[in-house]
Order: C-alpha cells, then structure tokens, then sequence
C-alpha cells in the first residue's frame, strides 16, 4: 500500500480469531478511499518506477511517470502550446501562461513588459529570435493606423521616456551600422561615429564617418530648417565651449579641391576664409575679411582701426548723377570715404577717374572738418585737356557732414564711370 493509506495490509491476521468490527472499520477505511480516488486530479511527476502517492492535503494522486513522444501540446479554445521532437521542454517554470492571459518567459515575477493587442507578454532577462533567408527575421505591426507598431519607455512612469538599442557582432559589411529604412531603402544609418540621413546609398561603406552626414539626390536642396514661432530672431546655432577654440562651417567643392568658410574666432570676431583644399580648418592663416566685436571690418587686416581699414587699393563702378542713388540728404553720388566727426581726420586723396569711353582723369585734393563743417581743395587735376587745377572734368567731388557722419561724394557725370581711390590718413 502506497505511503499516506489508512489501510491496514496485516488485517485480518490468519489463524487468529478477530472481531468483526476491526473487519467492518478496515473495509469501511477501503471505501472511503477508493471514494476519493474516484475524485482526484492525476499529476505526472518523475518516472514511472516510484509507487503512487495519495496525498491527502492537497487531495491529489501523485504519479511518478515520464513521458517522451514525438509531440506535445498542451492547448484549449483559444491557444496553445507545442513542442515537437526539434524542440526541449525543461526546467521549472521557465515558460508558463498564467490565469490572467500573461505569457511567462524566463521567471514567475517578470520585470519588462511588452504590450500585445489586448493581453501582454512578459520577457525577462533575454529573448532570442533567430531568422532564414527572409528578409525580416520580425515583423511586429499594427492593426490600428493610428497608433505606432513599437513603443520604447518606462512602464511605471509615463513622463520619462528611456530606450537602449544596441547593435552587436555585427559582420565586416554593415560594420555596426544601423539601418532605418522606408519601403526597402535606406533613409538612416547609425554607427559608433554618428547618424547619417538622407539618400545614405552614397555614404562611404560602413555608415557615417562624422556626426551627423546629410545626402542629398536628384534636388538642389540638401537640408531645410523651419521654425513655427511668429515675432521671433531664428537661427541654426553652432557653438563652442572650449578654451581657444573657434566654430564656423566650411564650404567644399570637393571636384575643384577648394574650400572656403566663415567663424567665430577665439576673441568673438566674424571671419571670412577663402584659398584652403579640401579637408583644410578654418585657422588664422587664411583669413581674408574680419569684423571685430565693436563693427570694424579689416579686409587684408586683422586688427582694423577704422570702420573699414583696407590693405590696398578700392574700385568702384560710379553711375551718372542722374541715375545715382541720394547717400545723404541733398547730395546725388557716391561716398568714397567717410567717418564719425567726433574723430579729426583729415584726408589726402589720389583719385582716378575711367569714364566709358576711356577717357582718363586723375584728381588730387584734400579734405577736413572742424565745427561741424566740410573743407576741400582740388590741388592737382590731370585730364585729357592737358590738366590743371581742377575742377575735375569726368565728375564732381562733394565734402560734406550729414549728421555725425563726414562723408566725400563723387559724381560721375556718365554711367558705368569707374573710380580708383587712394587715401592717406592724419587722425588726432
């Protein structure tokens, strides 16, 4: 008798008169169990060399058995489970589907949740998807257009969003690279370098080499900036921390081996570059044009002392009096010089003049203000009519103050007139 019966084996005892109760008590302990045998659940457990166990506790019949078959499943109206001769059903609990339609992977008490339709499943620790030949190995998607196939964050607090994908042992081809594609092409890669958008097919193998690598095909612009807010000063900020460090965007014609740019050097002036090959930084060597912080702008220097300080020679091409835009009140031309009257300055000036036809005029004079008042003199003339004094003959020269501001105005007197000025300056 198996260990837990009430049975008596060893009753009655042969050759022994015995009462007929121990009789009735014995068989009246018989019934009851077989009774409840009849009502017992049957738990496998084990082999099937053990002897049964009848527990009275719980109210089960404990069989130790094995089972081995080609298949197994275990399923009711609405799902089921199945495992087959390919596959191994082993351990305790480690895939279980509990009274609340919660699928079970790896532990009892779950961690991640992972949200399905009207259910969820519960992965911990780990899950292995494995694929073929196909061209997905997962394919998750929604039913509903409104909302996404895959949500990324924290379970138990919806403000805060965090999410980690990691690529690993990736092979020599996509060298940990990323892929987000769009109806089977590439729109995105991400490596260890950066993130690269755009027609990325022609991004060098690997994925992107820098920060961010944006892509252009078959349309002139390769990225567009929008902001939605009204009333505002809107930009696409660069900037630097970093001690003795500039920021600025370089510009390359990559076929031409020519580079060019702008910045904001390690003082806060705006400078202008030009003259570099491909792959060349925006240092001080070639600077061509700078502005420093008070507006004074060097062309040649870089270190300007006046509103424009120029190494060298300036052009213009002059209109006709008739056709030239007023630079002052009441004047018709165009300043060739100026400067604030809070600083004395006076001017010597070398001016030469190229009217349309080829006619020459070179024009030397002087300028000055004091109290608030203009002064020049025409001291040298050379012209085509044998020269003089002046005044000149091409055009006409103005010294003016408008304001606080001392300005010499030339007038051509015929269009596409053009003008050379030299200067030479006394500030006290």
């Amino acid at each position: 008798m198996a260990v837990g019966s009430n049975v008596n084996p060893n009753y009655p005892i042969p050759g022994i008169d015995q009462s007929s109760k121990g009789f009735r008590d014995n068989f009246s302990t018989i019934k009851v169990e077989i009774e409840n045998l009849q009502a017992k659940n049957i738990v496998l457990q084990g082999d099937a060399t053990g002897n049964a166990i009848i527990d009275s506790g719980s109210g089960a019949v404990i069989i130790n058995t094995t089972v081995s078959a080609a298949n197994i499943a275990a399923g009711g109206p609405d799902r089921s489970i199945q495992f087959n001769s390919s596959g191994v059903l082993a351990g305790d609990a480690f895939l279980s589907w509990n009274p609340d339609e919660t699928l079970v992977v790896g532990s009892q008490t779950p961690d991640t949740f992972y949200w399905l339709d009207s259910g969820r499943a519960k992965i911990h620790d780990s899950l292995l998807i494995e694929g073929d030949n196909q061209p997905a190995v997962l394919t998750i998607a929604s039913t509903d257009p409104t909302y996404a196939g895959v949500i990324f964050g924290v379970y138990n607090n919806s403000g805060v969003g965090m999410a980690n994908l990691n690529v690993v042992n990736a092979d020599s081809v996509t060298v940990d690279t990323l892929n987000i594609q769009f109806n089977g092409t590439n729109a995105a890669q991400f490596n260890a370098n950066g993130l690269a958008v755009g027609a990325v097919y022609q991004a060098a193998a690997g994925g992107p080499a820098g920060y961010l690598e944006v892509y252009a095909d078959g349309q002139a612009d390769i990225a567009n900036f929008y902001t939605i807010y009204n009333n505002s000063d809107n930009g696409v900020r660069i900037q630097t921390a970093g001690a003795n460090s500039t920021a600025g965007v370089v510009l390359q014609q990559t076929n031409a081996d020519s580079a060019a740019g702008i910045r904001i050097g390690q003082t806060g002036n705006l400078t202008l570059h030009t003259g570099l090959n491909n792959g060349a930084d925006l240092d001080d060597s070639s600077i061509v044009v700078l502005v420093d912080q008070s507006g004074r702008m060097g062309i040649g220097i870089n270190q300007p002392q006046f509103r424009l300080d120029v190494d060298g020679g300036m052009q213009w091409n002059l209109p006709n009096s008739a056709n030239a835009a007023p630079v002052a009140t009441g004047i018709v031309g165009v300043a060739i010089d100026s400067w604030n009257i809070n600083t004395y300055r006076s001017a010597d000036y070398t001016v030469q003049v190229t009217d349309s036809v080829g006619l020459v005029e070179i024009t030397k004079l002087v300028v000055m203000h004091e109290n608030g008042n203009a002064h020049q003199y025409i001291y040298a003339n050379l012209n085509d009519s044998g020269g003089g004094t002046g005044p000149s003959t091409l055009g006409t020269f103005t010294a003016s103050v408008t304001g606080s501001t001392m300005q010499l105005i030339y007038s051509a007197i015929a269009a596409n007139t053009i003008a050379k000025v030299n200067a030479t300056y006394i500030t006290i």
